[in-house]
């Protein structure tokens, strides 16, 4: 997992998840859990360059995008979950 500073002094980061992150629940400061329930929680989702982007809001002011490879190794259930926030 990479964690990166959002651009432009927007409240947030980035996170670029890789395929060993989905062996384990997410464990951030701002959220923790299954990665299914946290991208059930997601306000929307987008397919770009083959990422998903997953928005994650934690309050009015405080952003987490989860960005996803569209690869083979995602688990299906995930897969499900992300394609049914998919805008």
């Amino acid at each position: 997992m990479k964690i990166l500073k959002q651009p432009n002094g927007l409240e947030g980061y980035i996170v670029k998840v890789e395929e060993t992150d989905l062996d384990r629940p997410l464990e951030l400061l701002e959220v923790q859990g299954e990665w299914v329930d946290i991208i059930n929680r997601c306000e929307g989702v987008v397919l770009k360059g083959g990422l998903f982007h997953c928005l994650y809001l934690t309050n009015n002011e405080f952003a987490i995008e989860f960005m996803i490879p569209d690869e083979a190794w995602l688990p299906e259930e995930l897969r499900q979950r992300i394609y049914e926030h998919l805008i």
